[in-house]
């Protein structure tokens, strides 16, 4: 069975681009699947690829919003 959520730390920290081309594309099937992604990561186009929604939290403040 699938995870319904999967929680992940800077999933793509230190991958080389084979790695990370991977991960993401076992992190898409994931999500087609229906299982919940959250994630903290600085890999913006991570959050291109993948996100529904994104709360970016800065300095002093998070600003919640959608992605595409």
């Amino acid at each position: 069975p699938r995870p319904r959520v999967l929680v992940l730390d800077e999933p793509t920290f230190g991958q080389d681009a084979r790695t990370w081309e991977q991960l993401v594309r076992l992190l898409g099937d994931l999500r087609a699947a229906g299982t919940a992604i959250v994630t903290v990561t600085h890999d913006e186009a991570l959050v291109a690829q993948l996100a529904d929604d994104v709360v970016a939290l800065g300095a002093a403040a998070s600003a919640p919003g959608g992605v595409g």
